[in-house]
């Protein structure tokens, strides 16, 4: 098998050959699963085969339940084509000096009237997801940045507590990925409010690793996210967000046919055990982590 960025990691035969004969017992799930999505399962659960057995339960219930994330994914479609007007998404040049992947987000448009919360989260995982396919075996970690900068009060009023609750279970307990930190910059008021709303939704673990940074402490950021890797309107020396951005919706367009074949990956309701877990409330398994 492929090794992960150069990392003493491999995934091994017999833990591949053991997910596939337990995926022919679980009827309600997908068949046809590519092994490399199998092997990215593996590495973001550090090769536990319990834990990466629930984690692909979860991500394929969360994928088939969660239609307002996880269905449509193409640019064209109405609530994309306009949230890419409101928000910026990108994955940044290069790695961490710790081999992590960055994706950087930030509003361009503070109209609260035109944010919607359900398309932002879609594209995000959409860039997530474009990120994987792009080398599906290559990312150590990834580390999430949102700019907080335009964020209001009004914005706040939009946000649905389902849609975040959602969101959490996918991001903690689903997506095969070693989410290592979430950097929020340009910090205002509006955060403690934020972060109120959402603290119910996340495990004490995530909590303690979100970092906040006020307007004038972006240089803080950089022994997390070297300076030469961060885009040019935060004092980087990488392109700006409107470059990055684009080159990111370019790449979600150049895998069309990946989030097509995606959506074909969904479970079989009437085929499901009746006991099984509970992907809204099982607990947890994965953590974040900085190296």
């Amino acid at each position: 098998m492929e090794n992960l960025n150069s990392v003493e990691w491999q995934a091994k035969e017999e833990d591949i050959k053991c997910l596939r004969e337990w995926l022919k017992k679980q009827l309600h799930l997908p068949q046809n699963i590519p092994d490399e999505q199998l092997i990215q399962f593996l590495y973001s659960c550090y090769s536990k085969l319990e834990v990466t057995k629930k984690a692909i339960d979860t991500y394929y219930t969360m994928k088939t339940t969660t239609p307002e994330f996880f269905s449509n994914r193409h640019l064209d479609a109405p609530g994309l084509k306009h949230i890419t007007d409101v928000v910026q998404m990108c994955i940044l040049p290069g790695q961490t000096h710790n081999g992590y992947s960055v994706l950087w987000a930030r509003l361009i448009d503070y109209d609260s009237s035109k944010f919607f919360l359900d398309d932002a989260i879609k594209l995000l995982f959409m860039v997530v997801d474009a990120c994987l396919a792009r080398d599906r075996t290559s990312a150590k970690g990834m580390i999430i940045v949102f700019d907080n900068k335009g964020n209001s009060l009004s914005h706040l009023a939009r946000v649905s507590l389902a849609s975040t609750k959602k969101y959490f279970i996918y991001v903690q307990e689903a997506m095969p990925v070693r989410l290592k930190s979430i950097l929020i910059v340009n910090v205002n008021s509006v955060m403690t409010h934020l972060m109120n709303l959402i603290k119910p939704f996340m495990r004490k673990e995530y909590v303690k690793y979100i970092l906040l940074h006020n307007p004038d402490q972006i240089e803080k950021t950089y022994s997390i996210v070297p300076k030469e890797i961060q885009p040019k309107d935060y004092g980087g020396e990488a392109p700006s967000m409107d470059t990055l951005s684009r080159d990111t919706l370019k790449q979600i367009r150049s895998n069309a046919d990946w989030f097509q074949f995606d959506e074909s990956l969904r479970i079989v309701e009437s085929k499901k055990p009746t006991k099984t877990n509970n992907v809204y409330l099982e607990g947890s398994f994965k953590k974040l982590n900085i190296d």
